[in-house]
């Protein structure tokens, strides 16, 4: 995928309601990834929710909550760009965190030891 933090910034448009219940944009940003101390990979924070399901009342922007690596009982999206060649540690987490590939592939390691690789498109 490139350098970590080389990806291009990604357009977050964040809705809501005025007093009158019609939708409404709240906010609109781009952003991109930012490398994290380790270095073999970037990461940029989309969204969270403190609870699931979601407090939909909660005028908390999701990208200002501080999650760390997981939200214990809430959910997490956010743009992770690994480094080819690197790897994400086993992990399990106390949050319902989302993987979308974009670009190229990732291999997926499960406890067991089963493999399968994910690609963007396919």
């Amino acid at each position: 995928m490139g350098d970590a933090g080389a990806s291009p910034p990604v357009q977050r448009v964040v809705t809501g309601h005025d007093a009158a219940g019609r939708a409404v944009i709240r906010s609109e940003d781009w952003a991109s990834t930012q490398p994290i101390p380790s270095g073999d990979a970037a990461f940029l924070l989309l969204w969270s929710t403190a609870s699931v399901p979601a407090d939909n009342n909660d005028e908390t922007d999701g990208r200002d909550r501080a999650v760390g690596l997981t939200l214990h009982g809430g959910s997490v999206i956010r743009v992770v760009d690994i480094l080819p060649g690197c790897q994400s540690p086993m992990h399990r987490t106390n949050s319902i965190d989302y993987g979308i590939v974009l670009t190229n592939e990732v291999e997926l390691e499960l406890d067991s030891g089963e493999k399968r690789t994910v690609k963007a498109g396919g």
